[in-house]
This record gives C-alpha cells, sequence and structure tokens, in this order.
C-alpha cells in the first residue's frame, strides 16, 4: 500500500518512494496494511496504558499510526505531551 507521499497523479514517484524507504528504515511496517491480528495486539497493550511510543516500536509503525489505528478502532488517544 503506497502513501501519499509516494504518489502524483496516479503515478509513484522516485522521491516519493525514497521517502518510504526512508521512513521503514526506522518503522518497517510503516504504511503496510493493518491486520486482524495487530487490532488484537494493539487494543490490549494500549489498554495496559504503554505509551504510543513505545507501541510504535512494538508495531514498527510511525507514532501517528499508532494513534491514528486506535481512533479508528474507537479507543481514546491522548493528546501528545
Amino acid at each position: 500500500m503506497l502513501s501519499a507521499l509516494a504518489v502524483a497523479g496516479g503515478q509513484v514517484t522516485a522521491a516519493g518512494n525514497r521517502r518510504i524507504e526512508e521512513i521503514r528504515r526506522a518503522h518497517p511496517n510503516a504504511y503496510q496494511p493493518w491486520t486482524g491480528e495487530d487490532d488484537r495486539r494493539l487494543v490490549p497493550l494500549h489498554a495496559e496504558h504503554i505509551p504510543i511510543k513505545e507501541l510504535s516500536a512494538i508495531f514498527g509503525r510511525q507514532v501517528g499510526a499508532i494513534a491514528s489505528r486506535l481512533r479508528h478502532l474507537g479507543q481514546v488517544v491522548p493528546e501528545p505531551d
């Protein structure tokens, strides 16, 4: 799955691909689809008050992706410090 960063006029751009590759060095699952298993793991960990930054490391995704997914799943997400 490609992000809007990588698509211009329906075409994948080299700059967008490089940006995604760069992000994936730190967050290997960035821009990958969430699975049902991811959701089943994420919600209970969040309920245990594990910080979103730590969840980011666990799931290999950006902090914003974790917060967005939690909201999508109907969870209350604290505002960042």
